[in-house]
Parts: C-alpha cells; structure tokens; sequence
C-alpha cells in the first residue's frame, strides 16, 4: 500500500472516529466503545482485502496518528477494536498482521 492511499484511509477512519465522538459524545463511545459507534467491522472487512502487512502498518499508523481534535486514547481503542475484529483471519495472516503493528491489541 502505497503512502497516499494509506494517509487516505487514516484520513476515513479518524472522521470516523470524529463523528461517532460527535453524534454519540465521549461517555457513549467507552461506555459501549467503538464496536457499538462505527462500523468497525467494515473497516476491517476492507482490510482483510489487502495483505496482512498492509492492514498492520495502517493500525499501526492510526495507533500512532495525532489530532488536535482528538486524544491519543480515542484513536488506540479504534485501532484495537480492528484489530480483535480481524482475529478470525487465517492464523498466518493474523500473525503477519501483528508483527506489522505491535502496539496494536
């Protein structure tokens, strides 16, 4: 995956995030966490549709990503609630999934 379409896909599901904070307030967004205010398991169907490497360095990327708008803890819950729903790929894939992103999960 090549940097733009990455910075693109950050792009998508930090607004993601954004809105769910927006429409549903911080309380509801821990209190029923990401799973319950976004559609975690489309972002993680569209990542099971690339490699696991790449689907890893992009939650990698979005555990690390700053926004003003945002604290860092939003984003990690985000990026760890994709990542537990990615865990029913193949076993190979998962673990090449993690070694891409070892702070996610």
């Amino acid at each position: 995956m090549n940097a733009v379409i990455q910075g693109e896909w950050l792009k998508d599901i930090v607004a993601q995030t954004k809105e769910a904070l927006r429409v549903f307030g911080s309380y509801t967004f821990w209190d029923k966490q990401p799973y319950e205010v976004m559609d975690i398991g489309k972002i993680a169907n569209e990542l099971k549709m690339i490699t696991p490497t790449e689907a890893g360095s992009l939650l990698q990327a979005l555990w690390k990503y700053k926004d003003p708008e945002l604290n860092e803890g939003e984003l990690r819950e985000v990026a760890n609630c994709i990542m537990c729903e990615l865990d029913s790929q193949p076993k190979s894939w998962w673990d090449s999934c993690c070694e891409a992103a070892p702070d996610v999960g």
